[in-house]
């Protein structure tokens, strides 16, 4: 399982067969001391909780009073980085017609990253540019006042961020 950083899995045993009701008991692998029980972790569906960035293994231990006892497989989890995305003009005012000109910066994650370009009026509400998925971006503002550019990034794991916002203004 690959998931981005911050982000939680949630697990659910099935236990078939055997005498009596099962009792579970969920796992972590310590990389130094090897499977631990994770303390309150009896249920049958376990949720990690948010993770950061590295690799985890968990597993269940599925115990029944007739004293049967099996472990499952171990459930490997990499938790990738988010990419950091910031972005840069060549100018932050315009006169009327003029273009301004963005690249962007994109660090961390993992995998081909894909870029949209995002246009508000106001800064809070966001649509899509459209045709605007390259890492650059040339616009020409479209009429007097400010506006407001940022890129959102995101990459074949799911992990996503988004830039900085830039103001543009327009001028006569």
């Amino acid at each position: 399982i690959t998931i981005c950083d911050g982000g939680n899995a949630t697990f659910t045993a099935i236990s078939d067969g055997g005498v009596g009701s099962p009792q579970f008991q969920w796992q972590y692998k310590d990389p130094d001391s090897g499977w631990e029980d994770i303390f309150g972790a009896t249920l049958s569906t376990f949720n990690t909780g948010p993770l950061s960035e590295g690799d985890y293994v968990y597993r269940v231990t599925v115990s029944q009073v007739s004293g049967c006892d099996v472990a499952s497989d171990s459930i490997d989890i990499a938790v990738l980085g988010d990419p950091q995305a910031s972005i840069v003009s060549d100018v932050t005012e315009v006169c009327s017609g003029g273009s301004v000109n963005f690249t962007s910066t994109v660090t961390g994650g993992t995998g081909t990253t894909n870029y949209q370009w995002q246009f508000s009026v106001d800064n809070v509400s966001f649509g899509n540019l459209t045709n605007a998925t390259n890492n650059t971006l040339t616009v020409n503002p479209p009429g007097l006042g400010t506006y407001y550019y940022r890129l959102l990034v995101s990459q074949v794991s799911g992990c996503r961020d988004t830039s900085n916002v830039i103001p543009i203004t327009q001028v006569n």
